[in-house]
């Protein structure tokens, strides 16, 4: 059997499979800092300290030598390398550009090439420097980063502005250090995730309805299929019958293996449907499959989403349509997730899935096993369900509805600074993925208000780009009345 940490529930953040738009230059530049591996203890291994790293953009600045005073626009590195992220800041790159900001790339503690004593699995081993990767202490090297670049570069007039995508979006910096930053866009930021999150908010729901909404008949097959792979699998040679029906790089062991492949693919194709119509595409493939052969239309279907599209590999990674975590920061964010952020998803009924629960006390055993330590299953609700998000101000939450995490985020407005922009269409992370000139104009349209949103709290007025919206037609109510309602 998998681990139940492997079963269903994905990492919050998957790597996103576009190719960086940035290379090292004059105007990008990697710059490292010596941080300490714990920011909040004067004894045991607060002596110890890590290199950390990050980027600094400057071609947003037209040649312009004085900069103090331009906006700094922060993105923040989550689970992943930061080199994952370079010139993929879609809101931040178009904020960039108009606003003529500088642009900072930070990467996360653990991740990319900022891991303490030379390799995570090194890191991992000692109880205390695994304990050190935490969003509290990724939030103090933050804070550091931001002060030490506006005292290098001798811009202290400059606004810092943060920008972080899931995960990255959930760390709460502008909550914290409001007197660092000025403001915070979080896209697809899963806050709300705890035990109390309801049936029709589910991860596996939302997939649900993304497939039944592009096809009722999609819906029910994938749906029937489960119990058909259950059928076949009493058979004899039932598992060299699936192998052939799925099209597997190397014959099936076990059909649990198969199960969570498929659970994945369907979870990754809603995840990231955006601009790619994923969902559409498996589902145009399947409908092609007689219904006397279904399971080997399922694996046609999948097959089609896939990167090389010759065989369907349930034990590895190769063959998922996006790069996913590179093995070490596979290793990081599993110890995160079993240290503090816990995730909290079951399928339950009206779903395409199979039943499923989640015991945070099995899960807790699970991550005992592999490190010795519990998990904490109430720290999402103390972190954020206890907090008054009405005490802070200037933050956007940006979500698509189609976005399977959606349902654990913010999707109202809390009051006329904490504000929620949805879009229908839209999924994980998207206005932070790089702006094409081919994007649906709801993407387009919802970037340029979040962009006329940051004009405001800078106080300044944004040259006009023959947009749509222009910011001059903005007055103080307006947006704060057109801001309740979602983007259609």
């Amino acid at each position: 059997m998998p681990r139940l940490r492997d079963t269903f529930i994905l990492s919050i953040c998957v790597v996103l499979h576009w190719s960086s738009a940035l290379t090292i230059s004059a105007e990008l530049r990697e710059f490292w800092i010596q941080q300490p591996l714990d920011h909040f203890e004067s004894r045991g291994v607060s002596h110890e300290s890590f290199r950390q790293r990050y980027y600094v953009d400057w071609s947003h600045q037209d040649g312009q030598s004085d900069v103090d005073g331009v906006p700094i626009l922060v993105y923040i590195g989550g689970e992943a390398s930061i080199d994952q992220f370079l010139g993929e800041g879609g809101i931040v790159t178009v904020a960039a550009s108009r606003l003529k900001g500088l642009v900072v790339y930070v990467e996360h503690r653990f991740y990319g090439k900022s891991i303490p004593r030379g390799s995570i699995d090194t890191a991992l081993l000692d109880p205390h420097v695994r304990g050190c990767l935490t969003s509290d202490q990724a939030l103090e090297d933050l804070a550091k980063v931001i002060v030490t670049l506006k005292s290098n570069l001798s811009i202290p007039r400059s606004p810092v502005i943060t920008f972080g995508g899931s995960y990255a979006g959930t760390v709460r910096f502008r909550m914290i250090y409001s007197n660092i930053t000025i403001g915070s866009l979080a896209s697809s930021a899963p806050i709300l995730m705890s035990a109390n999150v309801p049936a029709h908010k589910q991860y596996c729901y939302i997939v649900s309805q993304d497939f039944e909404n592009e096809s009722k008949e999609c819906y029910q097959n994938i749906s029937r299929s489960w119990g058909l792979i259950d059928e076949v699998a009493s058979q004899h040679d039932s598992l060299d019958t699936l192998s052939r029906a799925f099209s597997t790089c190397s014959p099936l062991r076990s059909t649990d293996k198969l199960k969570t492949y498929l659970a994945q693919m369907y979870n990754y194709a809603a995840q990231y449907n955006g601009r790619f119509g994923h969902i559409h595409q498996l589902c145009r493939v399947l409908f092609r499959a007689s219904k006397n052969d279904l399971l080997k239309g399922i694996g046609d279907a999948v097959l089609s989403l896939t990167q090389d599209k010759r065989c369907n590999d349930p034990t590895g990674t190769a063959a998922k349509p996006f790069s996913i975590l590179d093995s070490a920061s596979a290793k990081a964010w599993d110890w995160q997730r079993c240290n503090e952020i816990v995730p909290y998803q079951y399928c339950g009924e009206n779903t395409m899935f199979e039943k499923s629960s989640f015991d945070p006390s099995v899960f807790s055993e699970s991550c005992f096993e592999e490190y010795g330590s519990y998990s904490h299953p109430l720290w999402n609700s103390t972190i954020y369900n206890g907090r008054d998000l009405k005490i802070t101000s200037n933050v956007i939450f940006s979500n698509g509805l189609m976005d399977p995490y959606s349902g654990a985020s913010i999707l109202e407005n809390i009051s006329e600074t904490v504000i929620s922009i949805t879009t229908k269409e839209g999924s994980h992370c998207l206005d932070l993925t790089p702006a094409q000139d081919d994007d649906p104009k709801w993407l387009k349209d919802q970037r340029d208000l979040e962009l006329q949103i940051i004009a405001r709290w800078l106080n300044v007025t944004l040259p006009s780009d023959n947009s749509p919206l222009v910011w001059a037609i903005w007055s103080r109510f307006l947006v704060a009345i057109v801001l309740v309602h979602i983007i259609a």
